[in-house]
């Protein structure tokens, strides 16, 4: 089934940078940062998820929140066993 979206004339000619909040614009995280760390700037900036970056600045992935908390849960339930 395709469905076709049509978009209003403002959002076509709007920009990423002119809805981007801008405590996000500069949040990201390396790969050798802490899962505690990633977490810490998501909560502090009211992220989703999060850019992972080299030391180029270059995004090389995204992290999601639902990724840290399941890996969090699953680390509590080995914990448990």
């Amino acid at each position: 089934m395709n469905k076709t979206i049509r978009l209003a004339t403002p959002i076509k000619a709007s920009l990423v940078g002119d809805i981007l909040r801008p405590e996000s614009k500069d949040a990201s995280v390396q790969i050798d940062d802490t899962l505690a760390y990633a977490l810490k700037v998501m909560v502090e900036k009211d992220l989703i998820v999060l850019p992972v970056v080299d030391v180029n600045q270059q995004i090389i992935g995204c992290l999601r929140l639902s990724e840290v908390l399941n890996f969090a849960l699953n680390e509590s339930y080995s914990l448990l066993s």
